[in-house]
This record gives C-alpha cells, sequence and structure tokens, in this order.
C-alpha cells in the first residue's frame, strides 16, 4: 500500500506498507520477517526511490505547464474525486490547487 500525503506545492510525505497473505505458521520465523523487510527496504531504497527522485527533478526543471499527467484505467477513481473537488472549491470562491485543474483538463466528464 502506498499513501502519499501533500505537504506543499513540491513536497509530499510519502509512506509505504506491505503485508503477506497465506502465510505458514511454521515459516513465520523471526530470520523470514528480517529476510523479507530486508527485501522490502532494498525494493524501495533501489527502485522506487530513484525514480521518484527522478520524476521530481524532471518537474523541477520542466515545471508543472510543461509535463502532463498519463492516466491509466486504475486512476479513473481518485481522477473524478479531485475533479469533484475542484469544482466543489470553485464554487466556494477558492481557487484551486494547480494540479487538481490539470486533472480537470485530462479527465472527460
Amino acid at each position: 500500500m502506498h499513501i502519499l500525503t501533500p505537504e506543499t506545492d513540491e513536497t509530499t510525505h510519502y509512506n509505504f506498507a506491505a503485508t503477506r497473505w497465506n502465510i505458514r505458521p511454521d515459516s513465520e520465523t523471526a530470520e523470514m520477517k528480517e529476510k523479507i523487510s530486508n527485501l522490502r527496504r532494498y525494493a524501495f531504497a533501489e527502485q522506487d526511490e530513484p525514480m521518484i527522485a527522478a520524476q521530481a527533478k524532471v518537474w523541477e526543471v520542466a515545471g508543472p505547464e510543461r509535463t502532463r499527467p498519463v492516466w491509466l484505467d486504475i486512476d479513473v477513481g481518485i481522477a473524478r474525486w479531485r475533479k469533484i473537488v475542484e469544482q466543489r472549491l470553485e464554487a466556494e470562491g477558492h481557487r484551486g490547487r494547480r494540479s487538481l485543474a490539470v486533472v480537470e483538463e485530462a479527465v472527460p466528464s
């Protein structure tokens, strides 16, 4: 599970967690727990974190007006939610965040 919580226009708190399913009772040793934990940390440190840092650098150099999000089928729910939030903020007289405005353009009604 990945949870991203925006802090500012340029920073986000990134939290992740993982679970195991169908664990055999005799396989849940301290050694196995440590090995899995180390593998998960390695995957984040060597794969996820460098990719996130590279994406942040591209965003910083190119600027948000020159980058367009790529929407996958799995993004539809959150994209619709963000569009609704943007519309409600505008109805209340608030100027929405730039990222919400970009979502509104990219997601068909």
